[in-house]
């Protein structure tokens, strides 16, 4: 019985909360929408990319390609490590003039990285897999479509053993590719 109102209290919490401070919640303070608050407004409008390596769940730095509203949308490359932007200057490259990407509507990533994460571990456990590290990369394919995240898992000795894509608003998978072959 009291497991059942345990139950009940938790649920209930959940139904009461709004989406805002679930949101809240969530943010781990490594994570990538940490990473993300340090940006300025000029530049959170227009993040096009967020990217790290080595999350377990989250990595030490966050990579950040963002136009910058504020200086005729030039491509800025930000680098936040431990929290703190490290750095950040323009972007060189001629396939970003090219194909410049869709600037990522932040308020609807509703999954942080270490919910990402969570989500890969439970993937590569159903696979029999132990997941080590993974690599991230959150983006938004076209104005209308959801931010995704795309996490590449890593068993413990560094070898690739799946890729998940994962809606970015609600947590869904909607994307895998394991590897059934892989050294576990």
């Amino acid at each position: 019985m009291m497991r059942f109102s345990t139950l009940i209290l938790l649920v209930a919490g959940a139904l009461l909360a709004t989406p805002d401070s679930l949101h809240a919640q969530a943010r781990d303070p490594r994570g990538a929408l940490a990473a993300l608050a340090q940006l300025s407004p000029n530049l959170t409008r227009g993040v096009l990319r967020v990217t790290a390596d080595n999350g377990n769940p989250n990595p030490i730095t966050w990579y950040i390609q963002a136009r910058d509203r504020s200086d005729g949308n030039r491509q800025i490359g930000i680098m936040v490590t431990n929290g703190v932007i490290a750095r950040q200057r323009p972007r060189l490259d001629l396939r970003q003039a090219l194909f410049p990407g869709t600037a990522i509507t932040l308020s609807q990533v509703r999954v942080d990285s270490n919910e990402a994460f969570a989500i890969a571990q439970r993937f590569t456990r159903a696979n029999s897999f132990r997941l080590g590290t993974v690599s991230y990369r959150l983006e938004q394919e076209t104005p209308s479509a959801p931010p995704i995240w795309s996490v590449w898992c890593y068993n413990l000795e560094g070898r690739y053993i799946g890729f998940l894509r994962i809606l970015a608003t609600n947590g869904s998978v909607i994307e895998t590719d394991n590897l059934p072959n892989s050294p576990r």
